[in-house]
């Protein structure tokens, strides 16, 4: 394979790291987005770890995707140091439970910006980039929540829905120049950000999940990768739910 080129935002942990590895495995260079300083340690030894596993380049970018200018940095300096950006995976994000009523003002702009500002901000800047040269793909990071909904998740349920209805208008808008756009809807994921529940309250939801578990972040990241290769090329405009039979 020719030196493909990837960058994964919130890319640290979870279902982020696990799609690091998985690209880095099929000998991409991955640029790693990162969002809290204090994990410049964490994002540069995962890096050094894809390069080794790849070899090829691998680098760590600090950059907040939830404010416009640093998506543009974050795609610009990707260019920069790949020559190239061939897939694009939109994975950073928030969730912050609370009944629709109680939920603070502050909280609310959080989860816009961060789960719906960031992928649109990168779609437009990566997308400029990937139309020029008429190749590319996409792949946002969205959720059961944005399809069903959920009990106390409304904010979150609205933002993951905006990405699906963004990731179906972009893919009729990139087609023509051979960029594909499409998005995965993961369900319950063994991530930090099911860390705060419990084992009761765990095993209590994978009661209602027809498979009887938690999904794991390298399933996720199998399907992300599948749908950003070559082997899904007649596919856009797609929303893939990974959720165990959850509804």
């Amino acid at each position: 394979m020719d030196n493909r080129s990837v960058v994964i935002t919130g890319a640290v942990q979870g279902i982020g790291r696990a799609v690091v590895l998985k690209f880095a495995n099929n000998g991409y260079s991955v640029a790693i987005n990162y969002r809290n300083p204090l994990k410049e340690s964490e994002a540069k030894a995962l890096a050094e770890e894809c390069s080794k596993i790849s070899g090829r380049e691998a680098i760590a970018i600090c950059a907040d995707v939830s404010v416009p200018e640093n998506c543009k940095f974050l795609i610009d300096e990707t260019v920069r140091r790949f020559d190239k950006i061939d897939v694009v995976v939109n994975n950073a994000g928030i969730m912050k439970y609370s009944l629709l009523h109680r939920m603070s003002d502050e909280d609310y702009r959080q989860m816009v910006s961060s789960n719906q500002d960031s992928v649109f901000f990168m779609m437009k800047y990566a997308g400029k980039h990937m139309l020029k040269k008429k190749s590319g793909s996409i792949v946002n990071v969205a959720s059961v929540a944005g399809i069903y909904g959920s009990s106390a998740l409304s904010v979150y349920s609205a933002t993951k829905g905006a990405v699906i209805a963004m990731t179906k208008s972009a893919s009729v808008e990139f087609a023509r120049k051979n960029v594909r756009v499409n998005a995965v809807a993961p369900g319950m994921v063994n991530t930090p950000m099911t860390n705060d529940f419990t084992a009761e309250e765990k095993e209590n939801m994978s009661s209602n999940i027809p498979v009887g578990r938690f999904a794991e972040p390298p399933e996720i990241a199998e399907a992300i990768y599948w749908l950003a290769s070559d082997e899904s090329s007649y596919i856009t405009g797609h929303v893939m739910e990974i959720s165990g039979g959850l509804k």
